[in-house]
């Protein structure tokens, strides 16, 4: 029987969705060598399934550190149906961020788990691994 201790396998669904959307919002960064995550969590909305959010920093295009949220999620009923997620990178100061991660989130929707250690390692390995694009 072979066992394996990969990370990798042993993680859930949405901590892999969770994963890959990091992957993407670090790939959008003007400048991806600056991308750092501060948090990433996931909650569970019983109406539009489950949202995962992002707090990170990178540079913007004049040197300086921006502080920004993300959110990777189903933004409609027939996205939730097709398990469509869709990338927000500048969600921070929508209505959709604070429907799905922010003040309102809190108050209707579940907190399902934080993340952030398994984001943080996966962009550490992809980089350490010479990927250009974790």
């Amino acid at each position: 029987m072979l066992v394996c201790c990969c990370p990798l396998f042993a993680q859930d669904a949405i901590t892999v969705k969770a994963i890959e959307g990091a992957k993407l919002l670090h790939s959008a960064a003007r400048d991806p060598d600056s991308f750092k995550i501060g948090r990433a969590w996931i909650m569970r909305s019983e109406k539009y399934g489950d949202a995962i959010c992002y707090d990170y920093y990178a540079r913007n295009g004049f040197g300086g550190m921006n502080h920004s949220g993300a959110d990777y999620a189903p933004h409609t009923k027939k996205d939730v149906v097709n398990g469509k997620y869709i990338l927000d990178a500048e969600a921070d100061q929508s209505f959709e961020f604070a429907s799905r991660c922010g003040e309102r989130a809190i108050k209707h929707d579940a907190f399902l788990k934080d993340v952030t250690k398994e984001v943080k390692q996966a962009l550490t390995a992809a980089a350490d691994n010479g990927d250009p694009k974790p």
